[in-house]
């Protein structure tokens, strides 16, 4: 954990961390604890940049104990909702810190700076109602400049690059013009 900090507070990115891991072959916390996994996939036991980016930004690093991160809506549902982070219920020093509080801070201020999010300028018309026929998840549209109105499915984004992975039969070739 100490060396992602130290990669993150060098300026590397969360991908290119999450890449070097990889390419390393370090285990990822679920692998090293041989926890269950719901649906395998081809990512499974790999790092992401999601992954890291939640990581170095968990204040448990820095010996905080965090809870109400999420509600469940019934004791009879296993359903949960993610919470404000306005609503967490922090306790400071509760055990021992794995990183000093002003590393947490610098990195934390790095990651902020480099995370943006894209304006969608039109929502798409069919969105929720074409799902991939591999896997049944949902497909959504790639809006970028040489996609040409290709869809993928969402279930195939892979984890260490910003696109989604190309597999012909997850995305859909371009539309034609009419």
């Amino acid at each position: 954990m100490r060396r992602i900090f130290a990669l993150a507070l060098s300026g590397m990115s969360c991908r290119n961390i999450a890449a070097l891991l990889n390419q390393e072959g370090v285990p990822t916390p679920a692998t090293y604890a041989n926890l269950p996994v719901a649906r395998p996939g081809p990512y499974t036991g790999l790092w992401s940049s999601e992954r890291i980016s939640d990581m170095l930004q968990n204040e448990t690093y820095i010996g905080n104990m965090v809870q109400g991160r999420s509600v469940k809506i019934s004791y009879k549902s296993k359903k949960c909702l993610k919470q404000d982070p306005a609503n967490w219920v922090v306790v400071e020093g509760t055990h021992e810190p794995l990183v000093d509080v002003e590393t947490f801070r610098k990195v934390r201020m790095l990651v902020n700076s480099r995370r943006h999010t894209r304006s969608r300028t039109y929502d798409f018309l069919l969105k929720g109602l074409i799902f991939c026929h591999e896997c049944g998840y949902p497909l959504a549209v790639l809006n970028r400049k040489n996609a040409r109105g290709r869809m993928c499915c969402t279930s195939s984004a892979a984890p260490t690059s910003g696109s989604p992975k190309r597999v012909s039969a997850h995305a859909t070739p371009s539309r034609r013009r009419l």
